[in-house]
């Protein structure tokens, strides 16, 4: 089994362990991550600085801000967006300047299975000093 910890912004970290949050948006995406089995440990950064919680990753697709545009005038209506900005609880204007513009590429993360740590663990448990500056990877006990 493949694990990560994932450094995120507290408030997106508890979207996703409230299950509000069910897609990521990254500008890469872990290559050895492959298993429905794996976790992502997600490490709340300052000012909690601590893993506090997991979740699985249900697969990856790479795209661009440009295609949620293209699938919106396909459908008729602006439905496409919503769905994204409600998955990722980002704005479309948010994910954009994240990809670098409408072309930029980034990776969609599909994310179930929160689960919140009753007591949130530091790096060291995994024999971690620093936090990563996007993610790294971690062999679990």
């Amino acid at each position: 089994m493949t694990s990560i910890i994932l450094s995120i912004k507290p408030k997106y970290a508890d979207l996703i362990l409230e299950g509000k949050k069910t897609i990521e948006i990254r500008k890469t995406y872990p290559r050895n991550l492959t298993q429905s089995t794996d976790k992502i440990h997600l490490y709340a950064t300052a000012p909690i600085k601590k893993v506090i919680g997991d979740v699985q990753c249900h697969g990856s697709v790479v795209t661009n801000p440009s295609k949620f545009i293209v699938a919106s005038l396909l459908h008729g209506n602006s439905e496409p967006i919503r769905m994204v900005e409600e998955q990722a609880q980002l704005t479309y204007k948010e994910m954009q300047k994240y990809a670098g513009g409408l072309h930029g590429n980034i990776w969609v993360w599909k994310l179930y299975n929160p689960q919140r740590f009753p007591t949130p663990l530091p790096l060291e448990h995994w024999g971690i000093s620093r936090p990563p500056q996007s993610f790294c990877y971690v062999k679990d006990e």
